[in-house]
C-alpha cells in the first residue's frame, strides 16, 4: 500500500511571516494541530504545531498577535513522497517518534499529511499503528520480535502488514 492510498490530501500550509493568531485561526477553522511552514515557492520550511505554540510561543510570554509562525515554528521537517511504501513512512514515524509526516508530490511540495490516524484507519493491519504509538509513547524501541511479524511478509501472504 502506499502513501497516497491512505495520506489525508488538500494539506493546508502557512508562511513563516504568519502571526500565530493566523495560524490558530486556520487550525481551529479546519479542526487540525498542525501545519506545515513553506516559503513563497511552497516549499516546506519547517512545521508548526499546536504544542509549539503554547511552549514555544505563549509560555515565552510573547504576544500571538505579534510574534510570527517562523519564530515557534520546528525548523525541520519529515517527509515522505506520495509513492512510498506505508511501511516506510510507520518506520519513519516510528523511529523519529512523531504522529504525523508531511508529504510531497513529485515537485516536491505538500500534497497531504500521514497521521497516526491514517495508519489506525486505513491500513489492513492495526498491529502497524499500535507499533508506532507504542515506540511514541514509550522509551524503548519494541521487541524485534514485533517488529519482525509488523514489518516483514507473513507467511502465506502476498502483502506486508500496512
Amino acid at each position: 500500500m502506499k502513501v497516497q492510498d491512505i495520506m489525508t490530501p488538500h494539506l493546508e500550509a502557512i508562511t513563516a511571516d504568519s502571526t500565530l493568531v493566523q495560524a490558530a485561526v486556520a487550525m481551529k477553522s479546519r479542526d487540525i494541530g498542525f501545519l506545515p511552514v513553506v516559503s513563497a515557492s511552497r516549499d516546506v520550511i519547517g512545521v508548526l504545531s499546536d504544542r509549539d505554540m503554547v511552549v514555544r510561543g505563549l509560555a515565552s510570554g510573547a504576544s500571538p498577535v505579534e510574534m510570527s509562525v517562523g519564530q515557534c515554528a520546528s525548523k525541520s521537517a519529515l517527509a515522505v513522497r506520495t509513492t512510498d511504501d506505508v511501511q516506510h513512512a510507520a518506520r519513519l514515524m516510528r523511529d523519529h517518534k512523531v504522529r504525523r509526516l508531511i508529504v510531497l508530490d513529485d515537485d516536491d511540495h505538500p500534497a497531504g499529511i500521514l497521521s497516526l490516524g491514517d495508519l489506525a484507519k486505513h491500513s489492513t493491519d492495526g498491529r502497524l499503528s499500535a507499533q508506532v504509538l507504542s515506540a511514541i509513547c514509550c522509551d524503548e524501541k519494541p521487541p524485534d520480535a514485533i517488529e519482525d511479524v509488523l514489518f516483514t511478509e507473513q507467511p502465506g501472504s502476498s502483502q506486508t502488514a500496512e
